[in-house]
């Protein structure tokens, strides 16, 4: 989840601490920040559309991710969800069950929707929800 992001700003940071014409206090306070910055994106809520491979065809679907918990795609027509499977790389299907939970989910992170408990399905060590 934003890897690109997260290792340029370890990049930074490493840079910085390594320099001697960088005050103990800035190269602190840069730290602090990236910190703050891992602690926020780990209690967020985001959705937005974006084009995904599922069983091995380009889909335009609606993305959830919830902090670092889990990555869900829901199909526009709301027919179809999927999980991330961070061991393979890949989606994992979700039962039809879980189309009720995840729609909501998706208006709260739009703010379509007041916040309230969502129930959905996590990914476990080898296996599904």
């Amino acid at each position: 989840m934003l890897l690109e992001e997260r290792n340029a700003r370890l990049a930074q940071l490493q840079s910085i601490i390594t320099r001697s014409d960088v005050e103990i206090a800035e190269k602190y306070r840069r730290i602090i920040e990236a910190y703050q910055i891992e602690a926020e994106y780990g209690q967020s809520l985001e959705a937005y559309e974006s084009d995904i491979e599922i069983a091995g065809q380009e889909r335009t679907v609606d993305i959830l991710r919830v902090g670092r918990v889990a990555l869900y795609y829901l199909s526009l027509d709301r027919e179809e969800a999927g999980i991330w499977d961070p061991d393979s790389r890949g989606w994992y299907p979700l039962p039809d069950s879980a189309l009720d939970s995840l729609d909501f989910a998706m208006r709260v992170a739009r703010e379509q929707a007041p916040p309230n408990l969502m129930a959905l399905p996590v990914w476990t060590e080898g296996g599904s929800q």
